[in-house]
């Protein structure tokens, strides 16, 4: 982080992200936005301002909006999936990976630590290294760091998550969504809403999964950003090709090319996505508004309670690839 600002590389300011991070009304938050929109660039940004390990004052000097008593306050644990949807080992290996990262970082606060804490803590880290090992072995791995931290240095520890939806999209590859998903909740409810150890957990990803129930989601799903510069949609290229993008029937895919050669209004959307449970023309709209390829806007309520919003193909860029994805192969359908 330090690095670009001091060589005076052209950046856009994201700080106003550590402004809306610290006044959350919940524990964890988490930030939805397109690929390829700076989510990792955002994340690595509040981890220099929290990490108490860090001295940061050069960087963020000039912010008079950002407290400086929050600056260098908290011991941060960061896990980063950014890149690991498409893993070959599976999302497991992804996660145990991260994981066994934070444990080499942090190793050195069990040196005087109770004798307990420091067999658990070797345990964890050969399960960490152990390919056979399941997610379930490790699952309070994210909290029992958390609390060796907050031991420590004696303060509450932030965590910070990037890409937190890239195993699962891995998971779906792989054939072990339901159950790879079941035991990630359960590590990320253990962390980010039951350990009494940890104050503030900060999340991106392109799509809500799911995650503890007190998590709040921002920005709202009518204020998701659109990928408006035309060589990013090459730079995204890669995701449109993920199996859950398939449109797996000639009636689904004919329904929905006639919704978006409409105008679009009073659509139901949801925004927590189920990659198993993409079954109706309105999942996969969601699933669109999620990668950036639709705008929603004018959200409301209709005369049944459900939350409906107004699309629209944000650019041509956009058009060009909903096309493609519409476009039935040759053997594609049954």
């Amino acid at each position: 982080m330090e690095k670009p600002i001091l060589s005076k590389q052209y950046l856009t300011d994201r700080t106003m992200f550590i402004e809306k991070v610290l006044q959350r009304s919940a524990r964890a938050v988490l930030i939805t936005r397109p690929p390829k929109s700076g989510k990792t660039t955002t994340l690595n940004m509040l981890r220099e301002f929290l990490d108490i390990t860090q001295d940061s004052g050069s960087i963020f000097q000039n912010l008079n909006r950002i407290p400086a008593k929050e600056m260098n306050s908290s011991p941060v644990i960061c896990l980063s999936f950014s890149n690991t949807a498409d893993n070959p080992y599976g999302p497991v290996h992804t996660v145990k990976r991260q994981l066994f990262r934070e444990y080499r970082k942090y190793s050195f606060v069990t040196k005087n630590e109770d004798p307990a804490y420091q067999e658990k803590f070797s345990i964890y880290l050969r399960c960490m290294l152990d390919s056979s090992t399941p997610l379930s072995h490790i699952i309070d791995a994210v909290s029992f760091l958390a609390e060796l931290l907050n031991r420590y240095y004696g303060k509450s520890t932030a965590v910070l998550i990037d890409e937190y939806d890239a195993p699962v999209i891995n998971a779906y590859s792989f054939g072990c969504y339901a159950e790879f998903l079941s035991e990630y909740e359960i590590m990320l409810s253990s962390a980010l809403k039951t350990s009494e150890s940890v104050h503030l957990a900060a999340l991106t990803g392109t799509n809500y999964i799911g995650g503890p129930d007190n998590m709040i989601v921002y920005p709202s799903f009518n204020e998701n950003n659109t990928i408006q510069a035309q060589h990013m949609y090459s730079d995204i290229s890669k995701y449109f090709c993920e199996p859950f993008f398939k449109i797996h029937t000639e009636s689904l895919r004919s329904d929905l090319i006639q919704i978006l050669s409409s105008n679009m209004e009073e659509i139901p959307l949801r925004q927590k996505i189920r990659f198993d449970h993409l079954t109706s023309i309105y999942d996969y709209l969601s699933l669109y508004v999620n990668y950036g390829l639709l705008t929603a806007e004018n959200h409301r309520k209709d005369e049944f309670g459900y939350d409906v919003y107004d699309l629209q193909i944000p650019n041509p860029e956009a058009g060009k690839v909903l096309k493609n994805i519409l476009t039935p192969l040759p053997h594609q359908f049954p």
